[in-house]
């Protein structure tokens, strides 16, 4: 694994951004994204984003067809047409709208017991002639009701619920679509310059009291119609434009999108999109097409920074968002659809890591879709995603299958506080009516705006067959350089605790809906994982390692109650332990799921967390009830069973400092049994892998031990690439100290080496006194040589015994004469000796 810094570097960078680092992972490092993730989260955590490039090119094309019939709904900035939508999609765009429109649905509506499907109740009524004819002529809410298995016994008051039900929610939603439908969206008269942007806003109190010369300078948005003098914007602009203009919500609206637009196919979308982007990089000095090869990306996004910062210009940005590959295909394999493809488990794919045991995700048991499903996105030049956190402070994984370069900017979380200190002061006015802030905003803001409040901003350029990674808490926004085509997914790490528990926080501050109940996720992993793995997990954060996140959610859970009955006299507490709805246990005020505790009243009007009491209904106190999920004792017994599970790692390191401490220096046998039991327990433990360390290089060293030990066996065959010599026993015996080992090996060695000792000792000896005996040399040099070790003096012993022999035959030689050819062996044996003349 690493970052080539060479290729991370982008040169002349606009807005003299530094890059977010880029990592090349190796296949084995690949394999499994969890333990990558968090193996390049210190280095890339700090700049809230990052780029990894895979060793494996995956080839989108088999898995999604571009050209394929299948019509895909596009967003656009000016809508035509409406295509029919699906159940799931007509209910999440409806509360979409009402929730934008400052009229959230927190619970959806009920008639006899049961949840209204608003969309069913939509298409009846469209059956039946609409709203008007079936209210003013044909009076059929009851035989809407009946179509919808509503009988008028049980619902005494059918017709006239159904009726307000669908005047409330369905009839704003369906009169929102049908006003959209016009190419045009905004019909407005010209003044007399020619110009309908100067006109006042209708029935807005603020504009009535503007006189005739701020109203000269206001600007009416295209998309939203609210107005805005042209002096307050950010950048200002200088005069009214002649051509279309969007406010900054309506140019960086992303989720606010809904599907609506014209359909085409990828392909067609592909081909529009090539088409747009070689007309607007038009050489306008000669009239012809630039070539796309020619332009760099320094010139695309200082022309797209221009565009946001002048208006759309007259242009007509397309985007696919969101989109859920379930409903519309995707470019990975599906255990449903290719379940012989070889890539249909592969990890990062977007429709397994969310589902995989290392996400945290894996442990809701309600659906989330908006989390864990894997939402397909198409781009084209300029096409952009506002500045945002990823719901509920998760990871995003983003892979791109064709198409040409995003880029990607991001703010890290640690200046969290910073971007949204700087983005309020940006949107000043408006920023009352983003619904969605500070979470997710509707305006692409400048990096150099952010730069200049001290906001720390990094980029990075995302190509095809490349990951990008948003880290918890961090804003991101980008734009495409031309089309593109990815996929996205969140997930959640163990690590991400920290976040998402300070997200929940916040959401309940802003009064914002979560996705799902963070106490919910923290018992359900307590209750039905029973592993140490998981229990660690929840009592100690990896970065925060004494922070004990379910010892956190009793405690707090238990301060709040008591505060409820210190307050609330009488109070009726109920254990219920059922398993509702998690929309039936929304509080009415912060919009957070009350999972362990809510407070209730007969009359179904209010459901409150206990933090929000005080916004009880008016009923009387014998109407209202305390439902407690589970005891105060259930949930410190609770509490405590994780942490004895999680106690097991420490017992086990407190077994081996007491090993130690009786057996100064152990046995490898003993040390082998304590690793043994710590590999059972599924959770790292620092000091494990130091003693599966050790085990190692002691098994290393024994095995080396034994080949010295094996040359002294008669049955031994000696390998000639081993060389055996007296300073690599000498090396064994000093590492056996230093390992602190305990074998019949470093016995066996210490005796070797005294030998060897007294060897080299009784050489030194001889040597030194030079009248030694040539046949007290030879037994010397033959007890030397059944060490079976290299040992210098033995050389030295050798090179002594032939002098010895070599004077013994010139004396003997001497005393008989024999011929010159003997005298001259004896000289050349001289001379290979060394000995002087």
């Amino acid at each position: 694994m690493g970052q080539d810094k060479d290729k991370a570097t982008h040169i002349s960078r606009m807005f003299k951004l530094n890059e977010a680092p880029t990592f090349y992972p190796t296949t084995e490092e690949f394999s499994n994204p969890y333990d990558y993730i968090k193996k390049i989260q210190p280095s890339a955590e700090n700049f809230g984003i990052c780029k990894i490039v895979p060793p494996k090119l995956l080839s989108p094309e088999t898995y999604l067809n571009l050209k394929s019939s299948a019509r895909r709904p596009v967003k656009t900035s000016q809508s035509d047409t409406v295509p029919v939508m699906k159940n799931e999609e007509y209910i999440a765009q409806l509360f979409q709208y009402h929730s934008d429109s400052g009229q959230p649905i927190y619970k959806p509506p009920h008639l006899d017991h049961k949840p209204v499907d608003l969309y069913k109740l939509r298409t009846e009524v469209a059956q039946r002639g609409g709203f008007s004819k079936v209210v003013t002529t044909e009076k059929k809410w009851a035989e809407v009701g009946r179509a919808m298995n509503y009988s008028g016994k049980t619902c005494t008051s059918l017709s006239n619920s159904l009726k307000t039900m669908y005047s409330k929610f369905v009839m704003p939603f369906e009169l929102h679509i049908s006003n959209s439908e016009s190419s045009s969206p905004l019909k407005r008269p010209l003044d007399d310059s020619g110009d309908a942007r100067m006109n006042h806003i209708h029935d807005d109190p603020e504009t009535d009291s503007i006189n005739s010369d701020h109203s000269r300078s206001m600007l009416l948005c295209d998309g939203c119609n609210r107005g805005f003098h042209i002096y307050c914007l950010r950048p200002p602009l200088k005069k009214i434009p002649k051509t279309d203009w969007f406010c900054p919500q309506c140019l960086g609206e992303v989720e606010g999108f809904r599907l609506s637009g014209d359909v085409a196919s990828l392909y067609t979308f592909q081909k529009d999109a090539d088409k747009f982007k070689a007309k607007w990089f038009e050489d306008k000095r000669n009239g012809r097409r630039k070539s796309l090869n020619r332009i760099t990306r320094d010139e695309i996004e200082e022309e797209f920074w221009e565009v946001m910062e002048n208006g759309y210009q007259d242009l007509k940005i397309e985007n696919i968002s969101n989109l859920p590959t379930a409903q519309y295909g995707g470019g990975f394999p599906t255990v449903e659809k290719n379940p012989s493809e070889e890539d249909v488990f592969f990890s990062w794919n977007p429709n397994v890591i969310a589902l995989l045991p290392d996400c945290l995700f894996s442990h809701i048991k309600s659906n989330i879709p908006e989390l864990v499903s894997p939402r397909l996105n198409a781009g084209m030049c300029f096409s952009s995603s506002a500045w945002r956190q990823e719901p509920h402070c998760t990871y995003l994984v983003d892979y791109m299958h064709i198409g040409e370069v995003k880029t990607w900017y991001s703010v890290p979380a640690s200046d969290e506080l910073k971007f949204t200190t700087a983005a309020r002061e940006f949107l000043s006015n408006s920023v009352k009516q983003e619904a969605d802030f500070p979470f997710c905003l509707h305006a692409m803001i400048s990096p150099k705006v952010l730069i200049d409040n001290s906001v720390e901003v990094f980029a990075v350029d995302q190509q095809q067959g490349e990951i990008v990674i948003t880290f918890p808490g961090s804003y991101h926004a980008s734009f495409s350089h031309g089309f593109n085509l990815g996929e996205s997914v969140n997930i959640a790490t163990s690590d991400w605790h920290r976040f998402g528990q300070s997200c929940v926080n916040r959401y309940k501050e802003y009064r914002k809906s979560p996705y799902f109940s963070h106490d919910n996720l923290l018992v359900t992993i307590a209750n039905d994982d029973q592993s140490i793995r998981t229990a660690v997990w929840i009592l100690m954060d990896f970065l925060c390692r004494l922070r004990h996140a379910l010892r956190e959610m009793v405690d707090r859970e238990l301060e709040s109650r008591n505060e409820v009955r210190a307050n609330i006299s009488p109070l009726r507490e109920v254990i219920d332990s059922t398993d509702y709805p998690m929309s039936s246990l929304q509080c009415s005020y912060c919009h957070a799921f009350s999972y362990l505790s809510s407070l209730g009243c007969e009359c179904g009007n209010t459901t409150l967390c206990p933090d929000h009491f005080e916004h009880q209904c008016e009923c009387e106190a014998i109407r209202k009830y305390f439902r407690l999920r589970w005891s105060d004792d259930e949930l410190k017994d609770m509490a405590r069973k994780v942490e004895e599970r999680a106690d097991i790692p420490v017992e086990w390191v407190r077994k081996l400092q007491n090993a130690l401490l009786n057996n100064p220096i152990p046995s490898i046998e003993m040390l082998k049994v304590l690793l043994v039991d710590a590999e059972n327990i599924p959770v790292e433990i620092e000091e494990a892998a130091y003693l599966k360390q050790f085990i190692e290089r002691a098994e290393q060293w024994s095995g080396q031990a034994h080949k010295v030990i094996s040359r002294h066996h008669s049955d031994f065959v000696i390998s000639p690439e081993f060389s055996l010599d007296d300073t690599y026993i000498s090396e064994l015996i000093s590492e056996a100290a230093a390992l602190n080992l305990n074998s019949p090996e470093v016995e066996f060695l210490d005796q070797l080496e005294q030998k060897i000792q007294g060897f080299k000792s009784k050489v030194d000896a001889v040597v030194a006194d030079g009248n030694a005996d040539i046949e007290e040399l030879r037994k010397l040099y033959t007890l030397g040589s059944s060490f079976d070790v290299n040992i210098k003096e033995l050389s030295l012993l050798e090179n002594l015994i032939r002098k010895k022999d070599w004077y013994r035959s010139a004396q003997a030689t001497h005393d008989n004469p024999h011929s010159t050819d003997v005298a001259k062996e004896l000289v050349n044996a001289a001379k290979e000796h060394e000995i002087p003349e």
